[in-house]
């Protein structure tokens, strides 16, 4: 009996020991969870600034604080972009690369101010020959409904020019029925992409710059916008777009 309560005791003690000894999981840091949620609540969306002269979108989907992707839009070009994301002191910094399978893709190196309103970077080209490094600044692209000057739709040629549509991307696109004679457009339409920018200080005014077409040879269009105020005692408080018109061209709203 003695020897038997003398092992249940050991036993006791060791089982103790052991247990005493374990390691427990530590407590759950949520901090560092919560910064890369904020950070990306605020990153998500899309982002616009002046990339060389011309405007540039660049609108990121997808960021868990190591990875990040999205794309961008420049002269109506479209490029994917993914890459790292990483802490830089109090800031974050995205690196971002194009796909490389076109002659102007590059490389981009963002900064994420700390308090996510600014974007700033450059950009450097993958191959130099090409092209040459740029810097930008972009703010982030905000739209309410009922608030601003609303033209993110599609709008009818007024002489059967096409159809020409807008999006919040910072992509338009120009479905172009070219004239064959002076009174005969071509049956299949050409499709022309652009990059929409709005003319600063002036909502009635969107410049358009085109990419490279062999058929549309403009490089850019400017045109006066009329809308219809969502608020007819206040139109400065904004509304929708009814109609685009240049030197050329006339578009409608599609009902």
């Amino acid at each position: 009996m003695k020897l038997f309560l003398t092992c249940t005791c050991c036993l006791l003690i060791a089982l103790s020991s052991c247990h005493s000894g374990r390691s427990t999981a530590p407590a759950k840091d949520s901090t560092a969870t919560d910064s890369i949620k904020d950070v990306y609540a605020a990153l998500k969306g899309t982002w616009s600034g002046d990339f060389g002269g011309s405007p540039i979108f660049i609108t990121v989907n997808f960021a868990n604080g190591k990875q990040a992707a999205g794309y961008n839009i420049h002269k109506g070009l479209r490029r994917n972009i993914h890459g790292a994301m990483k802490k830089d002191g109090d800031n974050w910094l995205l690196e971002l690369t194009e796909p490389g399978d076109n002659p102007y893709d590059g490389r981009f190196a963002i900064n994420i101010t700390g308090n996510g309103q600014q974007l700033k970077g450059n950009w450097t080209p993958l191959n130099e020959k090409n092209t040459s490094a740029k810097s930008f600044v972009l703010s982030k692209e905000v739209h309410t409904e009922n608030e601003g000057f609303d033209f993110f739709d599609s709008y009818d040629g007024d002489h059967g020019e096409g159809i020409l549509t807008f999006r919040r991307d910072g992509s338009c696109e120009l479905q172009f029925y070219p004239k064959v004679n002076d009174s005969t457009r071509a049956e299949q339409a050409t499709i022309v992409r652009g990059t929409w920018q709005k003319v600063k200080g002036n909502h009635e005014k969107i410049t358009v710059i085109w990419k490279t077409n062999s058929i549309w040879t403009d490089k850019s269009t400017t045109f006066d916008v009329a809308f219809y105020p969502n608020d007819q005692d206040h139109p400065e408080k904004g509304g929708y777009a009814t109609e685009f018109k240049s030197d050329s061209l006339s578009f409608y709203h599609m009902p």
